[in-house]
């Protein structure tokens, strides 16, 4: 029963991490303008590259959980949130939706995702 408990509170606490960095996009989303001082070239694909980072490991740590409803959750956002973001976006006046960001969204996720599924497997690997 202990492990039913710890895996419920487990998947409860990630579902929730998720629902708040989805709102914390979302508000900056819907930001007229947004206050981060322009250092450097393509700045903004950087930026949109690390916001997606830290979701696409979320992302991950839910999808590793074991209850179902959980990998369905991350499998949606991985693959509709860029996309509802960017559309999001161009509602909001002095922004636009941009193809690039959304590329640079999904980029982050992958990278993110990819990186931490090799680290899981070296982890295991060196477990055994």
């Amino acid at each position: 029963m202990k492990v039913i408990t710890t895996n419920l509170r487990t998947s409860v606490f990630l579902l929730g991490s998720i629902l708040i960095y989805l709102m914390l996009i979302f508000i900056g989303s819907s930001l007229s303008t947004v206050p981060v001082p322009q250092l450097m070239p393509y700045q903004d694909k950087l930026e949109h590259f690390v916001e997606y980072f830290i979701l696409g490991i979320i992302l991950f740590l839910n999808y590793k959980s074991r209850i179902k409803i959980n990998k369905i959750i991350s499998m949606f956002i991985l693959f509709s949130w860029p996309i509802l973001d960017e559309f999001h976006q161009s509602f909001v006046p002095m922004r636009d939706a941009s193809i690039f960001d959304a590329m640079a969204d999904y980029t982050g996720m992958i990278v993110a995702i990819l990186l931490f599924h090799f680290l899981f497997n070296l982890v295991k690997s060196d477990v055994k």
